[in-house]
This record gives C-alpha cells, structure tokens and sequence, in this order.
C-alpha cells in the first residue's frame, strides 16, 4: 500500500494543485478509515458489554427471585418455630401438672396401702390367698363395669385388682 501511495505522490508532481488535492483525499481516505475502524471496534465493544449487562440483569433477576423465596421461607420456618415454642410451653406446663398428680395420686395410693396393711395385720386370712371363685366374681364384675360406661376407649378402665393383691403392695411402698 505505502508503494502505490508513493507512486501516486510522484505522478502528480506534474500537478502541483493536483497535488495537493490528492494528498488532501488520501488524508481524509486515512481518516475515514480510522473512523471506521475505530467505530466498528467500538460498536462491537459496546454490543459485548450490552450482551454481558443483559445477561448480569437476568442473573440479578433470577437472584432476586431466590431471594424473594428465601425470605420467605425464612419467615415461615420463623413461624413454625414461634409456633414450636408455643407448643413446647404448652406441653411442659402439661407435663408439669401430670407429674404433680402423678406424684399426688401415688403418695394417696402409698397412703392407701399402709393403711390396708395396718388393718389387715391382724387378720389371719389375710395372708392367705383369694380363692378362684371369688377372683372369678371379681373379673366379671370389672367387665361389667367396663362394658356398662364404656371406660377403656379412651378413659381410664376399672383394672383387676385381684391381681395387684394387698398383701404384695407393701413390698413397693416407700
């Protein structure tokens, strides 16, 4: 290129004007083609940032998203364990007051009991054993109980008590 340029240039040395004018027109061919140059690089640098700014919004997009979802899920498990806690209140203070009866109601059957050995003391068929009839009798009539008001669903039932026998419920009081 730089030959055909010089080569030009003495070609019109016979032209002085023209010279000049050629010179002018090879100046400004130069500079159009810089410009363009410089325009194409720049539009293909300005389309590259477009894309990658695109493709940056779309990915703020979806984390906005994600975000959105773990906020939200956030306050649900935050409910669930405000909930939680509500519920965990609510069982100890029911804990508390079984173990507070239980606690009641096997000091009165400890009481019971003592007082059943005293009476029983005694009493020469006391140690002796219920005879089959009678734990028999005693069975039915539980069964009766239990079938008459339906206790034992849901409820407390009457149990045997015959099997639970006075005479051996001293050896578990305290």
């Amino acid at each position: 290129m730089w030959t055909l340029i010089k080569a030009a240039w003495m070609a019109t040395s016979t032209f002085k004007n023209a010279r000049h004018y050629i010179l002018l027109v090879i100046v400004g061919v130069l500079a159009g083609g810089a410009v363009y140059a410089i325009y194409t690089s720049q539009a293909r640098i300005i389309a590259s940032q477009a894309n990658s700014l695109q493709s940056s919004g779309e990915k703020l997009g979806v984390a906005r998203q994600d975000n959105e979802l773990l906020k939200q899920s956030l306050e649900a498990a935050q409910r669930g364990q405000a909930d939680a806690e509500k519920k965990y209140v609510q069982l100890d203070a029911e804990h508390l007051a079984n173990a507070r009866k239980l606690e009641e109601t096997e000091r009165e059957n400890n009481e019971l009991r003592k007082h059943m050995r005293d009476a029983q003391q005694g009493d020469p068929g006391a140690n002796g054993s219920i005879p089959i009839d009678v734990k028999r009798m005693h069975d039915e009539a539980v069964r009766a109980f239990n079938e008459k008001y339906r206790v034992g669903r849901a409820g407390t039932q009457a149990s045997d008590s015959a099997r639970a026998d006075v005479r051996y419920a001293g050896s578990s009081v305290r």
